[in-house]
């Protein structure tokens, strides 16, 4: 199956169209899933929950430092679930907008884009 969220990859419903001619399992086109950046920050959220119960013995996000890196089409719902889910944001983005958004929205500590690396161990 085919996927794209476009501002990550730099496809667009009309690539997805493109290769849609080739394959039926296709997500993303210009008539058909639409947004799938919600989907695939629930897949990461989904995907951090079995890292943190591998890890710490229990996938609770509440009071765990999680750092995102880019507040776009994915980042953006990633960190609207993790603040629902308690966990402590530190997030960072080339655009202040988005950044402010987060902070105002979600009470994230922004990071500056070249810190966001290290800034959850250094939190």
């Amino acid at each position: 199956m085919f996927g794209s969220p476009t501002d990550a990859t730099y496809t667009s419903p009309a690539d997805m169209d493109a290769i849609a001619r080739g394959s039926r399992y296709v997500l993303g086109r210009s008539a058909g899933a639409g947004d799938l950046g919600p989907m695939t920050a629930l897949g990461v959220l989904r995907g951090l929950r079995v890292a943190l119960r591998h890890r710490l013995g229990s996938d609770r996000l509440e009071g765990v430092r999680v750092a995102v890196q880019g507040l776009g089409a994915v980042g953006m719902p990633l960190a609207t679930f993790l603040a629902e889910a308690g966990a402590r944001l530190l997030v960072s983005d080339l655009d202040p907008a988005k950044l402010a958004n987060a902070v105002d929205r979600l009470g994230a500590r922004p990071v500056p884009p070249e810190a966001i690396l290290s800034a959850v161990e250094a939190a």
